[in-house]
């Protein structure tokens, strides 16, 4: 893990096994409520021949794998991410949005407005703007009950 030989014999994560050499991987959703391992997926790391970007907290260590964890990809997925989960929202401003989620945005350089939907920032933590209504099933039309 980032040039670092770290045991791997499939029994730890890659975060577990990250920590335990000292490689400091960020995370919202571990350790929060059961069944959220893996959703905020701001842990996602880069493998070496692999074209998906594991989440950490879920992904076990292999033996012989190459792990990334701030290769420029990642940064980037992160940083999306960030954004995403902000969407709109003025770091700070609205107390629902967690310490670590702020500290995390500054971090990785993250834009509050990417994905506000009108560029200008939201002050709550409600929508920025109507939405369109979304069909029952994917984009079919929905099933008589």
């Amino acid at each position: 893990i980032d040039d670092r030989p770290v045991e791997a014999d499939g029994s730890r994560t890659i975060l577990e096994a990250a920590e335990s050499v000292g490689i400091a991987i960020p995370t919202l959703c571990h350790g929060a409520a059961p069944g959220a391992r893996g959703a905020c997926r701001i842990c996602v790391v880069e493998i070496d021949g692999q074209r998906e970007l594991p989440a950490a907290c879920h992904a076990l260590l292999k033996p012989g794998q190459v792990i990334h964890t701030q290769s420029p990809r990642v940064v980037s997925v992160r940083r999306t991410l960030l954004e995403l989960a902000i969407g709109g929202t003025r770091p700070g401003s609205d107390r629902a949005i967690p310490t670590r989620l702020d500290e995390l945005v500054a971090e990785y350089g993250a834009n509050p407005l990417r994905y506000s939907g009108t560029g200008k920032p939201r002050t709550s933590g409600g929508r920025s703007g109507p939405s369109p209504p979304l069909p029952g099933r994917a984009g079919r039309s929905p099933t008589p009950a």
